[in-house]
């Protein structure tokens, strides 16, 4: 028997899978195929196990085609953020939380470390910088259509130090078409604000989680 039979059998008798929820993960060779071992289709089954159960656990009714049409959108954006998360190695290796998402909207988090000071022993701006673009990411991803910047920009109001942990709340400005605009605020916990973001995004081809919005 194969890995990926094995994983497969393992994730519905774990979670003893309805009928319709077997059809909605197994029925579409867009999802996870039974009996492949190949690595792809090890990390779509570790994919799918954590949209599962967030859906599961937002009462997703699963009686429904399992599309982008009639999932929740908060369920959606949820899944969406775990997905990009697994596979997001820059955010991770700067040690970046992601602590919320909705619809066209994200908060991150990042301790400033003792390696992320400059010259003056404050936060190198790049790094505000990334953590703004990444909850930027977050935000204008949420619908689950793969979406890029197209040009960004950056205003520093005050200096973050070494060891504060900074907020980024990313915030949908506008969105229409292939194009949005989103705004991201940078903060420490005290409420001051370190940095203003405004980013530009556009949708690309794709998805986040591959084959949603054909599937069923």
């Amino acid at each position: 028997m194969g890995l990926g039979t094995r994983l497969s059998r393992w994730f519905t008798e774990d979670r003893h899978l309805n009928r319709f929820e077997r059809q909605a993960f197994f029925n579409s060779d867009d999802w996870v195929p039974l009996g492949s071992n190949d690595t792809n289709t090890l990390q779509k089954i570790k994919i799918y196990v954590s949209v599962y159960d967030t859906l599961r656990s937002q009462k997703h009714n699963f009686s429904k085609p399992m599309n982008a049409q009639t999932l929740d959108p908060q369920a959606l954006a949820q899944s969406v953020g775990e997905v990009m998360w697994s596979r997001d190695r820059a955010t991770n290796a700067l040690g970046m939380e992601l602590t919320g998402i909705k619809p066209g909207e994200a908060w991150l988090s990042m301790l400033v470390r003792s390696d992320m000071v400059n010259g003056h022993h404050i936060c190198h701006g790049g790094l505000i910088f990334t953590l703004a673009d990444s909850a930027f990411a977050y935000a204008c991803n949420s619908y689950n259509l793969n979406t890029v910047a197209s040009a960004c920009h950056i205003d520093f109001l005050a200096p973050a130090k070494e060891g504060e942990t900074l907020q980024a709340h990313a915030v949908e400005r506008s969105r229409s078409g292939r194009t949005g605009v989103y705004d991201v605020t940078v903060s420490t916990p005290s409420g001051t604000t370190v940095a203003l973001f405004r980013g530009k995004s556009y949708r690309i081809s794709g998805e986040v989680i591959a084959g949603l919005q054909q599937a069923g």
